[in-house]
């Protein structure tokens, strides 16, 4: 019994016989006999059907996926003006939470379909980002004022001068007399 040897690495690649020439699949071996053939056969109608809703499907999801980031983003944009303000408060960061506060009503505005318009709400925003600068410059001067109360450093007092006389000191164990 002649035993083949098993190489190791790349095999030489053999075509299947039973292939055209111009369709061949190469393999290390030839692991099944050949070509399935088809046992169904083609219906043209379902594959237009499918192609036509999957077209449909696709101009669909162009537009509404669109629109529906678009309200995402806005509704994103409303929640994070309004914890900005709140954030921007608490800093106590007037003029930005003013702004925050600002789009975040812009916002609000914009979604309930008010009848607010645009150089309205410009105008109103100024008056109240105006009123955020108020506040800091209110905050500062209070600050100032407290800071000007407290003396910022004390008076310099010059250290004394140190003994020096040069002399050897010495101790006792005895006590002193007094007489």
């Amino acid at each position: 019994m002649s035993r083949r040897p098993r190489s190791r690495g790349l095999q030489r690649q053999v075509p299947y016989e039973n292939q055209a020439s111009s369709n061949r699949c190469y393999s290390r071996e030839q692991p099944w006999p050949g070509p399935v053939k088809h046992t169904a056969a083609p219906s043209p109608g379902i594959t237009g059907a499918i192609r036509n809703v999957g077209e449909a499907m696709g101009l669909l999801a162009a537009v509404l996926i669109p629109v529906v980031l678009f309200f995402w983003f806005a509704f994103c944009l409303t929640v994070w003006a309004w914890l900005q303000t709140i954030f921007c408060l608490c800093q106590l960061q007037f003029i930005r939470a003013t702004i925050w506060f600002s789009i975040g009503s812009g916002m609000l505005f914009w979604w309930m379909g008010t009848d607010v318009s645009w150089d309205e709400w410009v105008r109103g925003s100024a008056v109240i980002v105006g009123m955020g600068a108020l506040a800091t410059f209110a905050r500062f001067c209070s600050k100032r004022k407290a800071m000007q109360a407290v003396p910022t450093m004390p008076v310099w007092i010059p250290p004394k001068p140190s003994a020096n006389d040069n002399r050897l000191v010495t101790f006792s164990l005895h006590a002193k007399r007094e007489s």
